[in-house]
Order: C-alpha cells, then structure tokens, then sequence
C-alpha cells in the first residue's frame, strides 16, 4: 500500500562508487565499502537528455526516501533465494543507503533538469526559500540476488506550490542483470538503475507548470 506523503513537510553527488579497504586486525578480510552514485546519462539505456522545462531555473529537493527496514542496514544485503537474505559483513554501504538513494537521485536530477538548485531533505532553513518542488520516493524493492540479477521497484511522488500539492505521482520499476559475484559492478549497475528512476521523475517535472 502506498503511503500518503501529503502531509511530509519541506523541510549532494558523489563520483563512481566509493571503495575503501579498511585493513583489519590480523589476517581479517578487510571490508569495503560503497555508495550509490549518479551516472552519466550515456550509460543509461535510454535517449540523449533534454533538460526538463519545468525545473529549469528553479529548485528541487529530494527526500525523504523511505527504504524498506530490512534493508536498511550497513551490510549489503544479497538475496540468496526469493525469501532468504544474506548480510555481507565485508561489503558494505558507507553511509545509510537512504541517504545514498537521495544523494544519487539528486546528483542525477542537477544534471538532468538544469535547476537552480537540488537539495536533500531535510532542508536549510535560515531565510532561504524551501525548494519549488519537492521529490519524495518510497522503495518498494531494492533487490540484488546472489544470482546478478537487481530489481528497483519504487513509488514516487513531486510536491509543490504554497498548499504542498501532490503534482505528478508515478511508479518506476528497473530490473538489471551483471556478472554474479562482482560487488563493485553489481552496485554500479544499482546506480544505473535509480538514474532511471530519476529520468522518469525528470521527465513528470518537464510536464509541469510553474509552482504558485
């Protein structure tokens, strides 16, 4: 079921995924660790962007992300079967992965929409105006099988105007494959997925007027 993100009030883009081995005590495996990332548009699947006419020149903010709980923790999660998880304790996300979501989103839609501005939630305060619109994202399945294959199944919704108006709702859903085993492509090509996503809420804020 859908959550109601009416009532949500208003309230960054890294490079290629982050790997940092952190050597361990002895002979321990030393971890790594990842991000999410925004990603050229040419490494997509899609067209050439155009920037969206109905952000350019005005500001967006993404988040909040809701993530499933299962999910939301600092190992990796593969899944091993449809209904078995496995935590890979030296694979993993260096910052909450919500957080990762939001920053790839935003990342990707500074470089999509020619906005003035892409902020995360929550937003600054101290004079400055809250965003003209604002993206909220709820993951339904972010799945990566031991098996290579991803699934990005996420609802989204854009916010905007001085009521808070829900203005475009859409749903997305991205299903990849890459080599099983390979961590640092298999979260690239998770990257590559939530660039899609982005595309699509791109292309909602190209349909719409002005906020007032």
């Amino acid at each position: 079921m859908r959550k109601n993100w009416t009532s949500v009030v208003y309230g960054l883009a890294l490079p290629a995924v982050l790997l940092v081995g952190l050597s361990g005590c002895g002979d321990s495996k030393p971890a790594r660790f990842y991000v999410l990332s925004p990603v050229q548009i040419e490494q997509t699947a899609t067209p050439p962007q155009i920037p969206a006419r109905g952000a350019r020149g005005r500001s967006i903010g993404v988040g909040p992300v809701d993530i499933p709980k299962y999910l939301d923790r600092a190992p990796l999660v593969v899944f091993s079967t449809d209904n078995q998880l496995e935590l890979n304790e030296f694979d993993r996300w260096g910052e909450p992965l919500a957080d990762s979501f939001a920053r790839a989103t935003a990342g990707n839609l500074e470089r999509i929409t020619g906005a003035s501005r892409v902020e995360l939630y929550p937003f600054l305060a101290g004079g400055r105006a809250n965003p003209d619109y604002q993206v909220v994202i709820e993951v339904l399945q972010f799945r990566l099988g031991r098996d290579g294959r991803i699934d990005l199944q996420a609802n989204w919704s854009i916010f905007g105007g001085e009521a808070r108006r829900n203005l475009a709702s859409g749903s997305t859903r991205v299903q990849r494959s890459v080599t099983p085993g390979d961590m640092n492509k298999a979260v690239n090509t998770m990257s590559s997925a939530v660039a899609m996503l982005s595309q699509e809420v791109a292309a909602a804020l190209d349909s719409l007027p002005a906020p007032r």
